[in-house]
This record gives structure tokens, C-alpha cells and sequence, in this order.
């Protein structure tokens, strides 16, 4: 059973639309990488979907987890996400191991407009 989708501004809501999220992202590096965003990532409002968000910080440090744990299939165990202004269409992806150990890492992830200012952090 599903509920209709709600309707805002009399359109009704669109869900999230990851086509070419993955084909968009481009890793420059183990911990950097840039992210071309299409009209289909943004919300109704304007901005990069929450939702893109997240994904977006998960492959980034699932890269820096593989390099990391060698030999390991490496899994996420949480993620939380601070949202703190507007994206734009071009993205700077960085992220730092905070926690080193040989069986897991803790990994702070940033989303940047391409002048640093941060988009969200993870």
C-alpha cells in the first residue's frame, strides 16, 4: 500500500532521481573528487536533494574505507548528515579519516561549491 504523493504548489512531489549520479562523479583521488549535478538531483525548491547528498558522501568514503581496510569489503555503519547551504551545479568532494584502526575507519566527508564554501558535511 502506498499513499499518493503530496502535492506541493499544486504540482505533485517528484521523487528522487539518481540517474547519472554515479556516471557524474569523478574521483581525482582516494580522498577527492568533483560532482557535475543535473536538473534531476535538485528538489523542488532549488537545491541538490538531500537524499544526492548522502549517496554522494557514502561513495566517497566507501572509496577512502576500500583503500584503507585492504582485503576488506567494507560497509557502512552510519551516516549523518549536516546540511549547511546551497549547492551548486559543480562540487568539490573531500574527505578526511578522523579514526584509523585495522577494522574500521571514521571518515568526515565534505560537499563544497568549487570556492570551498561547505554544502554539507558527513
Amino acid at each position: 500500500y502506498m499513499l499518493p504523493k503530496k502535492k506541493e504548489h499544486g504540482k505533485p512531489q517528484e521523487d528522487l532521481n539518481l540517474s547519472g549520479l554515479f556516471t557524474s562523479l569523478q574521483f581525482e583521488s582516494s580522498t577527492i573528487a568533483t560532482f557535475t549535478a543535473g536538473p534531476q538531483h535538485f528538489n523542488g525548491l532549488g537545491g541538490l536533494h538531500g537524499g544526492c547528498q548522502a549517496i554522494l558522501m557514502e561513495l566517497m568514503a566507501r572509496q577512502v574505507a576500500a583503500t584503507e581496510l585492504v582485503g576488506a569489503a567494507p560497509h557502512l555503519d552510519s551516516i549523518q548528515v549536516s546540511y549547511q547551504s546551497t549547492a551548486t551545479k559543480q562540487m568539490r568532494i573531500e574527505a578526511e579519516i578522523l579514526v584509523r584502526s585495522p577494522s574500521y575507519v571514521t571518515i568526515r566527508v565534505l560537499l563544497q561549491r568549487m570556492d570551498g564554501t561547505v554544502i554539507s558535511e558527513g
